[in-house]
């Protein structure tokens, strides 16, 4: 008889056990990606003396990172070093540009990448000569 009991009451345990489901067939667990977007507050075409322009990413609670290639005349600091940049949410970058002392004008591009596969914002930086 005691056997009996400790077979009924794993039976009923795991009877109760496999009931308590936590996954609810209707929602979708998988994250959604906060909408991305980059503005540029002042204008991209700027003059051959050094300056500094400020972008405002949106990017909700996601992460997202930025390149400027090595050797640039474009960085993130005013020493104007180029190195990869990460962050997430919401936040204004000040992106440096060193005086142009080359006498030809030129370009640059900063990639701006959104988590979850988005596709990447490329902000075109002219400096006259």
């Amino acid at each position: 008889m005691t056997h009996l009991k400790y077979i009924l009451l794993t039976l009923i345990t795991c009877l109760a056990l496999s009931s308590c489901s936590n996954e609810d067939e209707s929602v979708n667990y998988k994250p959604e990606p906060s909408p991305f977007s980059v503005k540029v507050n002042e204008n991209t075409t700027v003059g051959a003396a050094a300056t500094q322009i400020t972008a405002t990413i949106t990017a909700g609670t996601d992460g997202w990172w930025i390149d400027v290639p090595t050797g640039s005349w474009c960085g993130f600091n005013a020493a104007v070093t180029s190195y990869t940049i990460y962050g997430s949410g919401n936040k204004t970058i000040t992106i440096y540009i060193a005086a142009n002392k080359t006498g030809e004008s030129r370009t640059q591009t900063v990639t701006f990448h959104p988590t979850f596969g988005l596709a990447p914002v490329t902000v075109t930086i002219k400096q006259g000569a």
